[in-house]
């Protein structure tokens, strides 16, 4: 097991990072953003000429990727072995349950007009729609078995087997 360093964030947040890292990040001061429904460690750059700076967030830096995705959906979490490369697709079919869902359950909505729950799931940029269901709980098992078929790895799920990412979160928030 690879050690790692904690890294003080503004706002009291830390992130991890792996101890091979540290000389890296070390350089510059690193500060906590939300987004969306995480947080991240970002640093600004300033930029020599007049345009406008910029930030750059941690996990980018370190892996030198694009797109990454944390595995365990741990913003702060900028260990190596939690790192992976992600395309936008990838990391939006991997976000987790929306603050603003209503029924409990990812990929389940009420449909007032059915009196049933529907089931949708996002593929290739568009909403799949896989039926409708008389309980939420059996419209998010649909959802759950759509989404390891189209999503493979990157699936986040509703009642995830071990190993398996979940759409609610156990979360660490401040």
């Amino acid at each position: 097991m690879k050690a790692h360093v904690e890294i003080p964030l503004t706002q009291g947040y830390v992130a991890l990072i792996d101890i091979d890292d540290y000389e890296v990040v070390r350089q510059t001061t690193w500060r906590a953003a939300r987004k969306e429904q995480n947080v991240y460690a970002l640093r600004h750059i300033r930029r020599s000429d007049a345009t406008p700076r910029t930030t750059a967030t941690m996990h980018t830096v370190l892996a030198g990727w694009p797109r990454v995705d944390h595995m365990n959906g741990d913003g702060l979490d900028n260990r190596r072995a939690n790192l992976r490369e992600a395309t936008n697709a990838q990391n939006m079919a991997n976000q987790r349950l929306s603050r603003r869902n209503t029924s409990g359950f990812k990929g389940v909505t009420w449909r007032k007009d059915k009196c049933r729950w529907q089931v949708q799931v996002g593929v290739a940029g568009r909403l799949k729609h896989l039926g409708y269901f008389d309980s939420a709980e059996e419209a998010a098992r649909a959802y759950d078995a759509a989404a390891r078929e189209y999503h493979g790895e990157f699936a986040t799920l509703n009642f995830p087997l071990p190993g398996e990412r979940p759409a609610r979160p156990e979360r660490n928030t401040q």
